[in-house]
């Protein structure tokens, strides 16, 4: 009566529906504030601050917690969401006989659940009989939904490196889009961020991605109808969308009696493949050295989990300190549950420690790749239960040890909106911290660890900002491991809420502050990974130089395969050089292009039969090849990472181009790669240096050095002290402008309005909006014949000459251009033409060769692309200062101009904010003119007052 009942409901609401054709269209997420992704140009998932955003601070993703309730030895109970996942393990299990009583208590559920569980199983499997049909269907559902009128038919959700990917397949075909988000989003943003479906036999099919931590949770969204549009009538909140991936798993779940579990007879040293045998002989043992690794830990109920585990390998013998995810295990076993039963209690492995309520042990390693039996005593039920636990050497990292001492090292973010610009990193005794400055000061307290978890964390275990003496936020933070992401949560002051971030200390270019000659000088270990396996950044440590020796830890690599481009995508490379065959650490890796979601790192360079060869890492496992070197590569090895063997030639620019999957369709992107090593520069006689050394608060006195590039000489500045400018070769020019006001100090105090908001910008506009606020805004003038290192565009703003039509918004710069005779070069300004003192401006804009495009408070848009503008150059008066606005405070000026440089950052326009009206004397006022000259000349001009 029941199954009938459901079967009438459904041909009701099919008969009920509307049919709509549509086309598809597929977007992808961003973590946590829904940046859209225009790398691709395709569409983002945004979690608003509904249903996932509660997920994500209240609690771990959904699998996650339910392998915390099972250790539970105080009998909590567990949530709806979290019975809904256990019980359907629970009934396969317990159909093929590998779930006990005594098993289902180690979940930590009390009696009456387990009495409910057993009932609710005997009716399950009743149904089951009669109609294995139904039950089938019921078991593929991944999304369900809780508007009836929205029916899910055929869906999936599956785990692919940091996200879900979700597809619904709807019956019918009333709603052709969906938004995921509330219904309190205005349209404009519902229509931005659509999800449109494509259409099927029957109804749409709509693919899109969210992150992992939607797992187990509901989802809030808005269907689209063609006749009513946006559908949100409920009245208690938003419709949802329950997205699970363990209907998906639950098949992966099932054991097969004769591959352990309770009814098997699995030996120690005997895997769960097909393929693994008992005392496996193909047995893989790691290098010497300290590495994570990943461990699959197979049980017959999934009620054992290892959450984290630290391998050390010494003389051939390893062992691993794994950490459990919960405390419902007192002793483990090397073998069966049946031999562990008659072992002696010295032969069983009791906890090392319990941190956070998590148990952690010690446990021999025979090989890694290979099933090894472990039997875990249940402490509630005082049985114990057959596991099999695989170390897997894919994706490990090896730990890279750093001598006593302090360092300045790179860290890279996961996110835009929390950069560090800073970060000192001090070892002592084995143990790292790291003082790191974050860009803006958006954030009270830190957390090192999940979102979730820092909510729950007593307050005392929260890290405040400290104020430096730039007004910049500070955060002393441990740091655990190098080149390998460390979860941080972070506390936003404007919204209340923890945000997820990684960061990334990278040992690659560390600068050993006691010892401004050498790098870090440990020589113990080389960081590379075993196997092969390059997904870690691997750092030399060599005593007393940077470069150019062969740890005798590091393994060479090979060229990954590769065929022929018939494109010719890429040119050839001369990778030839005259260092000795080895592996080499480069002294510096740079690169640019894309949108800067996904990172690239270098930090092995094989020489093998003079030749060089690079192995790279792309933060992302999406890439299916790589083009160089006139041929394409594939992947060495893949997971959360792509990582390729490519000939390059060193101190040079490499352009390659990725393919990466990550969007609906295949797409290539180029980037330029630059790999500096010092030993293979001094080989081939040339002086550029490794880094780029610029200073942080002041404008540079002697010229900086600069990755990439030889310093030639200075142009005297006698008078002015807000610009500098330095000559290098292939006549590049530095431009420093101090952007600070003597007298107010304010702006260094003033709130990141950026933070923690959706600014629309790709992470690498953001980067370039970030040099817009520095306190010295520096750019490189380079000719249209000169080329610069990869990355230096990341550190300064890049202005390419000649300029052709440039925007000026200052009076006082049409005065010194029309001296310099540069007018022709203009082609819109800031002041009407009534309005216009310099006469040679005036008659050009009255023959409309210059046009007036807003003033520069208010450049505007339209006109300035109409103008193909490709500099703009700004008036004093926008920065902050109180003797500039009266009516407006610093703190609004301030936003005033972020916003201003925001737009010409879209506009893809470098700006420059003129101070010659700020200089106090006429004398200081005129120097600028060199500025203008270093810009606007025709020539490389060096000027003659230029000194070496």
């Amino acid at each position: 009566m029941k199954r009938n009942s459901k079967q009438f409901l459904a041909l009701f609401m099919a008969v009920a529906m509307s049919v709509t054709p549509v086309s598809y269209a597929y977007a992808e997420d961003s973590a946590v504030a829904g940046v859209e992704n225009t790398e691709s140009g395709q569409q983002t998932v945004e979690v608003t601050d509904g249903k996932i955003g509660v997920a994500d601070a209240a609690g771990q993703p959904a699998e996650e917690v339910t392998g915390q309730e099972e250790e539970t030895t105080a009998g909590q109970g567990t949530d709806e969401n979290q019975k809904s996942q256990e019980e359907p393990k629970a009934e396969e299990n317990a159909a093929t006989g590998n779930v006990t009583e005594a098993e289902k208590k180690e979940a930590g559920e009390d009696g009456k659940s387990e009495e409910k569980a057993a009932e609710e199983q005997k009716v399950k499997s009743e149904e089951t009989a009669e109609n294995a049909g139904e039950v089938k269907t019921q078991e593929a559902k991944n999304v369900t939904s809780d508007f009836a009128m929205f029916k899910v038919g055929s869906s999936s959700v599956v785990k692919e490196n940091d996200h879900l990917k979700v597809s619904i397949e709807t019956e019918s075909k009333t709603y052709n889009k969906i938004y995921i988000g509330s219904k309190a989003d205005t349209v404009e943003r519902k229509e931005e961020k659509a999800i449109v479906g494509t259409g099927t036999g029957n109804g749409y099919l709509f693919s899109f991605e969210l992150p992992l931590s939607a797992d187990g949770t509901d989802v809030a969204f808005v269907p689209h109808s063609q006749k009513k549009g946006w559908v949100s009538k409920k009245e208690d909140g938003d419709y949802t969308l329950h997205i699970s991936s363990s209907a998906e798993n639950k098949k992966d779940d099932t054991e097969n009696p004769e591959q352990g579990g309770n009814s098997g007879e699995s030996k120690p040293e005997t895997g769960s493949g097909e393929n693994q045998k008992p005392g496996n002989e193909d047995k893989n043992v790691l290098d010497t050295g300290k590495y994570v690794v990943d461990v699959d830990a197979a049980s017959a109920s999934g009620m054992f989990r290892v959450v984290n585990c630290v391998l050390t390998s010494v003389g051939g013998k390893m062992q691993a300190e794994i950490t459990l995810s919960g405390t419902g295990y007192d002793y483990l076993y090397v073998g069966t549950a049946k031999d562990a039963e008659k072992a002696s209690k010295d032969q069983l492995i009791a906890p090392k420690e319990i941190v956070e309520g998590k148990c952690v042990f010690t446990v021999p390693v025979e090989s890694m790749n290979t099933g090894i039996q472990i039997a875990a005593h249940g402490e509630k039920s005082g049985k114990w239960f057959d596991r099999t636990l695989t170390f897997k050497t894919e994706g490990m990292t090896k730990y890279v040890q750093v001598s006593d001492g302090s360092y300045k090292a790179n860290v890279t973010s996961s996110s835009s909106m929390f950069k560090v610009t800073d970060c000192i990193l001090t070892s002592k005794n084995g143990e790292m911290t790291a003082k790191i400055t974050l860009s803006g000061t958006g954030y009270d307290y830190l957390y090192v660890g999940t979102s979730a978890e820092a909510a729950l964390a007593d307050k005392s275990k929260w890290i405040p900002y400290v104020v430096d003496k730039n007004g910049m936020y500070t955060y002393t933070i441990p740091v655990s491991l190098l080149d390998t992401g460390i979860s941080v949560a972070a506390f936003s002051h404007k919204k209340q809420v923890w945000y997820d971030r990684t960061l990334t200390f990278a040992s690659a270019g560390m600068k050993n502050l006691n010892n401004s000659n050498s790098t870090n000088g440990n020589t113990g270990n080389n960081g590379n990974t075993n196997q092969g396996n390059n997904t870690s950044q691997n750092t030399n440590f060599g005593t007393g130089t940077t470069s150019g020796n062969t740890g005798t830890n590091q393994t060479p690599d090979k060229e990954s395969k590769y065929e022929a481009d018939l494109n010719g995508g890429t040119a050839r490379v001369n990778s030839a050089t005259t260092l000795a065959d080895g592996v080499y650490t480069p002294d510096k890796f740079s690169w640019s292009g894309g949108t800067g979601k996904v990172s690239i790192s270098c930090t092995k360079i094989t020489v093998t039969g003079g030749q060089a060869y690079a192995t790279i890492v792309f933060s992302s496992g999406s890439y299916g090849y790589v083009k160089a070197n006139g041929n394409t590569y594939y992947p060495t090895t893949t997971g959360s990472t792509s990582t390729f063997v490519i000939p390059v030639e060193l101190n040079k620019n490499n352009t390659i181009i990725g393919m990466t999957t990550k969007m609906s369709t295949a797409h290539e992107i180029s980037y330029s790669i630059f790999i500096y090593l010092s030993a293979a520069a001094k080989a081939d006689g040339t002086t550029v240096s490794g880094e780029t050394n610029l200073s942080a608060d002041t404008l540079d006195e002697k010229a900086p050095e600069i990755m990439g590039l030889s310093y030639q000489s200075e142009t005297k500045v006698e008078h002015a002290k807000y610009f500098k400018i330095y000559h290098y070769d292939q006549g590049i020019t530095l431009l420093e402008i101090d952007q600070r006001k003597d007298e107010d100090t304010k702006e260094t105090k003033t709130k990141d309005t950026k933070e923690d908001t959706d600014s629309g910008l790709t992470p690498a506009q953001e980067e370039k909006l970030a040099l817009y606020k520095a306190k010295i805004v520096r750019y490189l003038i380079v000719p249209e014949d000169a080329e610069i290192p990869a990355g230096l565009d990341k550190e300064m703003i890049v202005i390419q000459k000649p300029k052709k039509s440039a925007y000026v918004g200052s009076e006082e710069v049409l005065e010194i251009l029309d001296k310099l005779n540069a007018t022709d070069q203009i082609t819109s300004v800031g002041v009407k033409q009534k309005n216009c003192k310099v006469e040679g401006i005036a008659k050009a804009m009255k023959a409309k060769k210059i046009i007036y495009a807003g003033t520069y408070k208010k450049p505007e848009n339209k006109k300035l692309m109409k103008s193909k503008c490709d500099l703009a150059i700004l008036s004093n008066k926008i920065l902050p200062d109180e003797k500039n606005e009266k009516k407006m405070s610093v703190e609004d000026q301030q936003k005033r101009y972020e916003e201003l440089a925001e737009k010409f950052v879209l506009l893809d326009v470098p700006m420059i904010v003129d101070r010659s009206a700020d200089e106090e004397k006429d004398d200081a006022k005129a120097e600028w003119s060199k500025v203008y000259e270093a810009i606007f000349a025709q020539t490389d001009s060096t000027d003659s007052s230029a000194k070496n």
